[in-house]
């Protein structure tokens, strides 16, 4: 009998030529900096490359841990936040492989987002606030939590990524948004985080018009400086406005007294204004009257109120850089 014939082990195959997948890609509450992934079979990771999160929210991915099993979670630059809608892709480049070597096929994959809303304070002065828009909806009206809706005209860019949730933006051709008979009174206080690419083109932020010589109430930027008219009359702070990144702004006064604007919660300076005739002309974002000067500024949690705001007011409406929720 002649013995028997044995292939090197380097030339035997174990047959499994299926490619892994991933079944699901999540991001959960208790730690929104982190994506854990879960894989058809067990897989091994070298590193990240090949691997991109893009949506609402870009954050890099890191620190891959759980190599040589069936889920592995990656370190997010930045955490989530609810509502962010986001997309894991992978290239071909990527180094995720099974036990029989099959790599993982360039695909992209939903992320599941399950961080919950910020259960933040209630907003102060409550009884004193006539508007409150979160700026989430993505289609239809935008929601004023304590009254009339507002109507998005034009190309109005929404579903940004806001100081919490959702944001608006316009897009300086178009776009802007009529929130009607909103009525703030000869006292009031508007309180919004805003973000902006440029402080020297012409950034309206809020009107209120009833025509030329009765310009109810404006504010808007230009050339590094808080712009306001009330009444027909013109009024400016200079305030440095950082760009690119999300700041609280708060503008407040009482009938026939001072303005006072807040950035960051902190006062940057006032101006005396006459009192403000209030009407029923609707209050408009981002456009002066509808039909000219649009702004290209985000605007997001904007918070109305018929009274002047105080210095424990902004900062409760601050929370310390986080935001607030009504």
């Amino acid at each position: 009998m002649i013995g028997s014939f044995r292939l090197p082990v380097s030339l035997t195959s174990s047959g499994d030529t299926t490619a892994p997948t991933i079944l699901t890609a999540t991001v959960e509450d208790a730690n929104p900096d982190k994506l854990v992934v879960v894989f058809s079979e067990v897989v091994t990771i070298a590193n990240t490359t090949g691997l991109t999160i893009t949506g609402a929210a870009t954050p890099t991915l890191s620190a891959p841990t759980g190599s040589g099993s069936n889920t592995i979670t990656f370190t997010l630059s930045t955490a989530l936040t609810n509502g962010q809608s986001v997309t894991l892709n992978v290239a071909s480049s990527n180094t995720i492989k099974d036990a029989a070597n099959n790599a993982l096929a360039a695909t992209t994959k939903a992320i599941t987002n399950n961080v919950a809303a910020v259960a933040g304070t209630a907003l102060p002065k409550s009884a004193n606030l006539v508007g409150y828009f979160k700026m989430d909806t993505t289609t239809g009206l935008l929601i004023n939590e304590v009254g009339a809706d507002g109507t998005a005209y034009g190309s109005l860019l929404r579903g940004e990524v806001g100081k919490i949730g959702n944001a608006i933006k316009g897009n300086g051709t178009n776009a802007y948004v009529d929130c009607p008979n909103i009525n703030e009174g000869s006292s009031y206080g508007f309180s919004f985080w805003m973000e902006t690419a440029n402080n020297f083109a012409l950034q309206f932020l809020m009107s209120r018009y009833t025509g030329n010589t009765n310009r109810s109430v404006y504010i808007h930027i230009y050339e590094g400086k808080f712009i306001f008219q009330v009444n027909g009359a013109s009024f400016s702070i200079s305030i440095p406005i950082s760009t690119n990144i999300k700041q609280h702004i708060v503008c407040t006064a009482s009938s026939g007294g001072t303005m006072e604007i807040y950035v960051d919660k902190v006062l940057k300076g006032s101006v005396a204004t006459p009192i403000f005739t209030q009407t029923n002309t609707s209050l408009k974002l981002l456009s002066r009257v509808g039909t000219t000067w649009f702004g290209t500024a985000l605007i997001d949690e904007l918070a109305i109120y018929n009274t002047k705001l105080d210095q424990a007011d902004v900062d409760i409406l601050n929370n310390n850089g986080a935001g607030i929720t009504y």
